[in-house]
């Protein structure tokens, strides 16, 4: 009797320990399934969407559906995990700027954030300490670290009406500079947008540029940026290089970002 009572208690455990990891899967499971019918409702809605993944494995690394913008004044930039939980969240306002947008980004993962904003003829930019309970409900904001800036500043996404708004200069095989806003080291970098041939293939007609530091020997080191554009609708198809938004680690993240619009849904 001893002997079977040992092992009548342990099948007891055994038992327990399947139910309760069944739980826990099953906890997993529909907490993922939440996560990726939210993320599949944003995208129905969203005006665009935007799939990044490893340039070389093509894994997906993560999402972003946009509400509002391209042409508007402001926009709404949700990102999400491969499982469809949202790691990050910005809004852009392009209210008193073309190419210079005020920003607010904050990411889940780490509980940290940065903020653009404008003066006259400064910007500043603010780091951000979120709550990891309510990260967008007032963050504690650092220092700001106030940049002057001339004609030709470009901020986050505002490289995009940049292209745009030189599309006949760019197209008759020319180039344009300006000063992109790097916002980890709070200070203006000179980039330079020229012609390139497109490597992949589309299925629309396609125009493709190039995006590197405007700097002969800085540029060795730095790989560019490529955009692929639909020539008939101009608007962005597939972005390649560094992107937004960091990794996990908060260190840069190479991508490949694929965008589809709502009208193409």
């Amino acid at each position: 009797m001893n002997r079977a009572g040992k092992i009548f208690r342990l099948m007891k455990s055994a038992l327990a320990a399947l139910l309760l990891s069944m739980a826990i899967v099953s906890v997993a499971v529909h907490a993922q399934s939440a996560h990726t019918q939210q993320l599949a409702d944003y995208q129905s809605q969203a005006h665009l969407t935007g799939s990044a993944t490893h340039p070389e494995s093509g894994a997906l690394l993560y999402t972003e559906t946009w509400d509002d913008a391209p042409g508007g004044d402001a926009a709404t930039i949700r990102y999400w995990a491969p499982d469809g939980s949202a790691i990050a969240f910005k809004t852009l306002d392009f209210t008193d700027s073309e190419f210079a947008p005020t920003v607010f980004q904050a990411d889940f993962r780490n509980q940290r954030g940065f903020e653009v904003a404008r003066k006259r003829d400064e910007i500043t930019v603010r780091n951000l300490r979120l709550s990891a309970e309510a990260p967008l409900e007032s963050p504690v904001r650092g220092r700001a670290t106030p940049i002057a800036f001339g004609e030709k500043l470009v901020v986050d996404a505002g490289f995009d009406r940049y292209v745009l708004a030189n599309w006949d200069r760019l197209a008759s095989g020319r180039s344009v500079r300006f000063d992109f806003l790097q916002t980890d080291k709070a200070r203006l970098v000179p980039l330079k947008i020229k012609p390139k041939k497109c490597a992949a293939r589309f299925d629309v007609e396609v125009r493709c540029f190039s995006l590197n530091i405007d700097n002969l020997l800085l540029s060795r080191f730095v790989k560019p940026i490529t955009l692929a554009y639909d020539v008939t609708r101009k608007r962005l198809l597939r972005y390649n290089g560094l992107g937004q938004l960091a990794g996990a680690d908060g260190k840069g993240l190479v991508v490949q970002i694929d965008y589809r619009y709502r009208d193409q849904q």
